[in-house]
């Protein structure tokens, strides 16, 4: 029989425990009858070696929590993922992932005095902006 050690064993626990958590959020998150409106934005620099730009854009991002629409908010940069790099796109320098209620609640945040100013603000940084669009399958 093969000897695990103390250190092997408690990392596999934690391994488990930490999946089976995941899980339980992931179920428990979205009931099913929900329906949600997802925008998801991926942003490339114009500059992409700016980090004051970046900083900026970022500083950006983090002023739409306040737009109270928003029912879920995510900014992200790529991971550094270490499968499907031939269909994963890691070029881009930050995501954002917005939920809404609907795609009323979307309206109100495209229209918020925030989100101008954010646009108004920012665009001179973005090379390249996409945009997309989802709702419950």
């Amino acid at each position: 029989m093969k000897k695990f050690s103390r250190i092997k064993f408690l990392e596999k626990i934690t391994a488990l425990l930490a999946v089976t958590s995941l899980t339980g959020l992931q179920t428990n998150a979205q009931p099913k009858s929900k329906q949600m409106f997802v925008h998801h934005v991926f942003f490339w620099l114009k500059n992409p070696g700016s980090k004051e730009e970046a900083a900026k854009l970022l500083q950006g991002l983090q002023s739409l929590a306040a737009i109270k629409s928003i029912k879920m908010i995510h900014i992200g940069v790529p991971a550094n993922g270490k499968y499907d790099k031939e269909i994963a796109d890691h070029t881009y320098t930050y995501s954002l992932l917005l939920g809404f209620d609907d795609a009323t609640g979307e309206e109100k945040y495209i229209n918020d005095p925030i989100h101008k100013r954010f646009v108004e603000e920012n665009k001179a940084y973005f090379g390249k902006v996409m945009v997309y669009d989802s709702v419950n399958a």
